[in-house]
């Protein structure tokens, strides 16, 4: 048994939020959502690029696409996401031999694929001007052109020289806005510059919906009018960077890189803020008509977190202590074998744990949530490993938590599948946040959170003793040797897995007689040593 007493205060800001829902996709890996658009319909569309997916969703968090393309989003280009006038998504995909050239795909909202030869370049943006017609910005020819769906060119316009192509947005039928490095430049679709705002430099330029815009890079968000006259500047958070805004609804939301989202009315008068929960790594966002949804990343897969906004309060919020946890054991590991897809799942039997907790706010607490996490090491393809969190989640209703009592709470913790072999006999932490109506927990690692002392995953018994298994590396030619010793001479089976679970490679193996595995991609593998269907042994092996 293990006890040990921590402290752990929530506080809520003056804006009143819980995690409405949401998703991740370890099936993604190592992948992560690069934009958002809220669609014509009221739902929002996203692309994961180095995963080649297409993903939307309704407000209420329901996915109802997840269509895997047949065509290369690299995710290191530059990349647009836009709607047509008639609904249809657009968006830059590389096709042909090695994607070597560029085309603009359209998605209708039957789900129906239509490609517009572009075909001059592999970087591109795209706007959608309306009549068939898609104002384009080619990286490789530094150009302006508009083309039609046929791909015929309408008219080209070099890039005007000395200025860095970041983006443009349309700011109403005939206007467009075109930020730079530089500065601002407003033209008309017929690509006639009607005017340039000098020292406004364009990283992101977004409509406001009433003919002007806002602009803004890492420092500063400038708000302009119809007529192009500046009507309020918003300087960053102080030590923090801007990495996105959003605007909606009558608000306007700026999120920093350190988690913080400053919420400001449509002429930028402040409102309010919130931290969002570590360990999230948004790449953008929106003001959605109930909150606000971020996507992204967390750990190694795609990630999407929708905040639920229900009024700007005064409240002074919770304050709850969780200041003891007792757990009554180890996690017990189980492996089962799956046939189809081949592979095997680790089943953790996870031990019960007490909590109790102390209320020291000022307000009666009658829905409680404890959720528990379990930190671990997954395959990553720049570093070989990063951790990696799943966790489980409780709810206790009808509690009469009144201010400076104490409870206590039992939790039969759930058992859980995961399959990653790099965890047998690690060690893990039992970690656990408290979570209120009006404050969500943080989805991975954060200081927000309780954790026993050190506990360990128990490795399941093999059916042979002594037995013993040895990866030997060549770093000459790629391959790695295997070799095992078993008290009975009988045959038996090589397996490689990588990280994630899946098999990669399988050989039979004979006695005293060594299998070589071929080389692999770089990255964290698991060699095991099979009998019968049971596994007898497992070592870890890396590629790099």
């Amino acid at each position: 048994m293990q006890k040990l007493a921590l402290s752990l205060v929530l506080s809520v800001f003056s804006t009143t939020l819980s995690a409405q829902w949401e998703k991740a996709f370890p099936d993604l890996m190592s992948g992560e959502v690069t934009q958002i658009l809220e669609r014509n319909s009221g739902n929002y569309a996203m692309l994961v690029p180095n995963r080649n997916r297409l993903l939307e969703f309704t407000p209420d968090g329901e996915l109802i696409t997840n269509e895997a393309l047949p065509y290369d989003l690299n995710a290191w280009q530059q990349f647009s996401l836009e709607e047509t006038p008639d609904s249809a998504l657009a968006f830059p995909v590389n096709v042909g031999f090695c994607s070597g050239w560029a085309n603009i795909l359209l998605v209708d909202s039957e789900g129906g694929r239509q490609e517009v030869p572009f075909e001059q370049g592999t970087t591109f943006n795209v706007l959608p001007l309306g009549g068939e017609s898609f104002l384009v910005h080619n990286y490789y020819d530094d150009m302006l052109q508009e083309i039609k769906v046929s791909g015929q060119v309408v008219r080209e316009i070099p890039f005007p020289g000395g200025q860095e192509f970041l983006e443009f947005e349309r700011l109403s039928d005939t206007t467009i806005a075109i930020g730079t490095l530089q500065h601002i430049i407003i033209t008309d679709t017929a690509l006639s510059v009607l005017d340039t705002l000098p020292g406004y430099r364009g990283q992101q330029v977004e409509s406001n919906g009433s003919g002007g815009l806002i602009s803004y890079d890492q420092d500063s968000v400038w708000l302009h009018d119809e007529a192009m006259q500046l009507q309020a500047v918003v300087a960053s958070a102080t030590g923090a960077a801007i990495e996105a805004v959003s605007i909606g609804f009558g608000q306007v939301a700026i999120l920093h890189d350190n988690g913080l989202i400053n919420i400001y009315d449509s002429i930028l008068q402040p409102l309010s803020g919130f931290n969002i929960d570590q360990g999230i790594q948004p790449n953008d966002f929106a003001i959605t008509p109930t909150g606000y949804l971020l996507v992204g990343r967390a750990g190694v897969a795609p990630f999407l977190k929708h905040y639920e906004f229900n009024g700007f309060s005064e409240s002074e919020g919770y304050d709850i202590v969780l200041s003891e946890i007792e757990v009554q054991g180890p996690a017990v590991v189980s492996s089962r074998e799956l046939s189809v897809p081949v592979g095997e799942v680790l089943v953790y039997d996870l031990p019960v744990a007490r909590f109790t907790l102390e209320n020291h706010g000022p307000d009666t607490v009658h829905t409680l949530f404890l959720a528990i996490r379990f930190p671990w090491v997954s395959y990553d393809i720049w570093n070989g490993c990063s951790s990696l969190e799943q966790f489980n989640k409780e709810n206790w209703d009808n509690l009469n938590f009144a201010p400076g009592s104490t409870i206590e709470l039992e939790w039969d913790i759930p058992e859980f599948e995961f399959n990653s072999f790099g965890i047998i006999g690690d060690p893990y932490q039992l970690c656990v946040t408290a979570e209120l109506p009006n404050y969500s927990f943080d989805y991975n690692p954060s200081d927000n959170r309780s954790c026993a002392t050190t506990l360990y995953v128990s490795t399941p018994e093999p059916a042979l003793n002594n037995v013993h298994l040895k990866a030997l590396p060549n770093p000459a030619t790629g391959q790695v040797q295997v070799e095992w010793s078993l008290p009975v001479q009988e045959p038996v089976v090589v397996r490689l897995h990588n990280a994630i679970g899946q098999l990669v490679y399988e050989a039979p193996g004979a006695p005293k007689s060594p299998v070589f595995l071929p080389p692999q991609a770089a990255g964290w593998y698991v060699a095991s040593l099979w009998r019968q269907g049971q596994r007898l042994a497992q070592q870890k092996v890396v590629w790099r």
